[in-house]
C-alpha cells in the first residue's frame, strides 16, 4: 500500500497553524487498523443491462478512538491500485457513524470511463478509508485501511429519460432528446411555477426518477416510492430549454425570450388589405410564447407578415422562402429583411382560416375553419 504523503501533510496544516510551535507534541507512529475494510466481491463485472443496480458495498468497523481531545472524521476514496489514488474519486466525507458505502452499476462505469479506462478492460482498484484526527494538543497520524478488487466496465448506451409535466397535456411524459451520450438531456416547452415536473426513466413505475434535490437546479435520484417525491418547479410561468445532466446532477432552466415581440399580417388577402400603416396584428400566446396566432377571414389574394407596422415598407418581414407559395404548401417561414426580395404566400381557397406562426420553429399553418 502506498501512502499519500501530499495528503497527510494537508491534515497537519490547519493544526499547525492554529498551535504555537512551543506546545507541539508529534506522534507519528502509525495505528493499528482496526476498520478493516472490506468489498462485497473481489471480482465485478460491470453490464448495460444492471445499470440501476447497486452492485458494491464496501462495509468497515468504527475507527480506534484516539483520546479524549480527538475528534474523527472518516474519508473514503476509491481509485486504480497502485496509482497513489491519482486517478480516482476524490476524498468523500462519511457521516460520523457511517460503516458502509455502496455503489450503482452506472456510477462505477462512470468512474472508470473518468479514469481512462477502456470499456471492457480489467482494472484492479483500490478502496481506502482515511480517519484523520484532530486534536488540539497532540498531531497524530490518521488510520489507514485498504482493500482492493477487480472491476471491468462495459461500452456505455443511450438511455431513455422523460419528463413529466403536466402543465402540457401533450407534454407529459415526453420524452427528452438526449445531446451527451447517456448523461444530458434537454427539453424544450411549456412549464407552469405551480406545477412541478420529475424526470423518469421508466415511464410504467416512473421509478428511478430524478427529484427536487436542495433546490431547482439540482436533482437527486429516488429509487423507492417510499422517498420524497419532491417536484422541480421552474423561475416563473414561461417557455424554457430544460437541461439535466445526470453526472453532475443539475437541472439548469434557460427561459425562452421570443426574438419577436409584434407580427402583423398585410395583403389583398387580409382585412387590412395593402394598408401598411394598419396592419392586422396577431395575438401573441401568453402561454406560449413562441406561438402567434389569428382567426378571421382571408380572401383569394397574397400576404405577407410585418415584424413592425408603422415603419413603413421597409420594415423587416416574415416570408415563405419561395415567392407564389401556397396557403397549404411549404410551411418554412424566413425572415426577410427590408421586405426585399418582396416572397409572399398565396391564398388560393377565400374562408376562414387560424393562421399561427411559431417563432421558436419557423413554422406557418394556414388552418381552415369552414
Amino acid at each position: 500500500m502506498k501512502t499519500s504523503y501530499k495528503y497527510l501533510a494537508a491534515l497537519m496544516l490547519p493544526f499547525m497553524a492554529s498551535c504555537d510551535s512551543d506546545d507541539v507534541q508529534y506522534h507519528i507512529e502509525t495505528p493499528e487498523d482496526q476498520m478493516h475494510i472490506t468489498a462485497s466481491v473481489e471480482e465485478l463485472v460491470l453490464t448495460a443491462e444492471t445499470v440501476d443496480d447497486e452492485v458494491l458495498t464496501f462495509n468497515w468497523n468504527p475507527p480506534m478512538e484516539r483520546g479524549e481531545n480527538a475528534k474523527i472524521t472518516t474519508y473514503f476514496r476509491m481509485g486504480v491500485a497502485d496509482n497513489n489514488f491519482e486517478e480516482s474519486t476524490g476524498l468523500i466525507e462519511m457521516a460520523p457513524d457511517q460503516t458502509s458505502i455502496s455503489f450503482t452499476c452506472d456510477d462505477l462505469n462512470d468512474y472508470l470511463m473518468e479514469w481512462g479506462i477502456s470499456p471492457e478492460t480489467t482494472v484492479s482498484v483500490e478502496a481506502q478509508l482515511i480517519a484523520s484526527v484532530t486534536d488540539t494538543t497532540l498531531y497524530k497520524k490518521p488510520e489507514l485501511s485498504s482493500t482492493r478488487l477487480l472491476m471491468t466496465g462495459f461500452r456505455p448506451v443511450s438511455r431513455p429519460l422523460w419528463i413529466v409535466n403536466p402543465a402540457m397535456a401533450e407534454g407529459s411524459d415526453a420524452q427528452t432528446n438526449e445531446v451527451v451520450l447517456g448523461k444530458q438531456y434537454t427539453w424544450f416547452g411549456m412549464f407552469d411555477k405551480e406545477v412541478g415536473v420529475k424526470f423518469i426513466y421508466n415511464r410504467e413505475t416512473q421509478l428511478p426518477s430524478l427529484n427536487k434535490g436542495a433546490d431547482d437546479n439540482t436533482i437527486v435520484r429516488r429509487d423507492n416510492a417510499s422517498d420524497p417525491d419532491n417536484l422541480l418547479h421552474c423561475p416563473k410561468t414561461g417557455v424554457y430549454t430544460v437541461t439535466v445532466s445526470t453526472k453532475t446532477m443539475t437541472c439548469k432552466w434557460d427561459f425562452y425570450l421570443p426574438p419577436y415581440d409584434k407580427v402583423y399580417m398585410v395583403g389583398n388577402a387580409t382585412p387590412a388589405g395593402w394598408n401598411i400603416d394598419d396592419p392586422v396584428p396577431m395575438i401573441h400566446d401568453e402561454e406560449n410564447p413562441e406561438l402567434f396566432y389569428w382567426e378571421g377571414r382571408l380572401e383569394a389574394g397574397e400576404m405577407k407578415l410585418p415584424l413592425a407596422a408603422g415603419k413603413g415598407w421597409g420594415c423587416d418581414y416574415f416570408m415563405p422562402p419561395v415567392h407564389g407559395t401556397d396557403w397549404d404548401g411549404d410551411d418554412t417561414v424566413v425572415v426577410i429583411p427590408g421586405g426585399n426580395p418582396d416572397n409572399k404566400w398565396v391564398i388560393s381557397r377565400p374562408g376562414n382560416y387560424r393562421v399561427e406562426v411559431n417563432i421558436n420553429l419557423m413554422k406557418i399553418k394556414f388552418m381552415p375553419l369552414d
